[in-house]
């Protein structure tokens, strides 16, 4: 529980000193994970209350991503959660496609966010040795992105590796993605340098 709030408090102050230096196009959500002991906190609502009102984020940049064992294993959470979105908080499930009770939960649980588990997005390039298995994983992806759309929900693919998975990933239609092969895990410092660079590139083509 201390090191879920102390991710909870650094997340926030961070992402508000960004926004201080660098304007408020430099960030478009600050996203952390969530535990299921974090879900079962009775004080997790007001704690997530107290961090924002005391770093200055706005509520709707703060994502908080939650995993499919996470909220059913935690029968209080939806409720919980609820509360968060209240105030403008995204929620977004994490792994998403390997629980047991996926489309039971999308009506119990007010995600804004699906993130495309990593194990349909391996192998998801066509493969001369196996394409019964990449078309399987791209049928799950197919449908993942058309269900989010029916519903009204943003999609994120976990785990990109190759170039490849990336085209076809956005034939499929998803357009946001994370994974070492687009950024590797870095530092604050190291993300500044980034938002140091974009603010560069932003003033050049000015």
């Amino acid at each position: 529980m201390p090191l879920g709030r102390f991710v909870l408090r650094e997340t926030c102050r961070q992402s508000a000193a960004w926004l201080a230096e660098f304007g408020p196009d430099a960030l478009e959500e600050a996203g952390l994970n969530v535990s299921t002991r974090q879900l079962h906190d009775p004080d997790f609502v007001s704690d997530v209350a107290s961090v924002l009102a005391d770093s200055g984020l706005p509520c709707e940049l703060l994502v908080l991503e939650v995993t499919e064992s996470a909220v059913l294993r935690g029968h209080r959470s939806p409720g919980r959660c609820t509360s968060s979105t209240e105030w403008g908080i995204r929620l977004a499930l994490d792994d998403f496609g390997t629980g047991e009770s996926t489309l039971s939960l999308l009506r119990a649980f007010p995600a804004a966010i699906i993130k495309l588990d990593k194990s349909f997005v391996d192998g998801i390039e066509v493969d001369d040795g196996r394409p019964a298995a990449a078309e399987a994983r791209q049928a799950v992806a197919r449908a993942v992105i058309q269900l989010a759309r029916a519903l009204g929900l943003d999609t994120v693919a976990e785990g990109i590796e190759s170039a490849a998975q990336v085209a076809v990933l956005r034939e499929l239609g998803y357009t946001v993605s994370q994974g070492f092969f687009l950024a590797e895990p870095t530092t604050a410092d190291g993300v500044s340098r980034l938002l140091v660079a974009q603010r560069s590139t932003a003033a050049t083509r000015a």
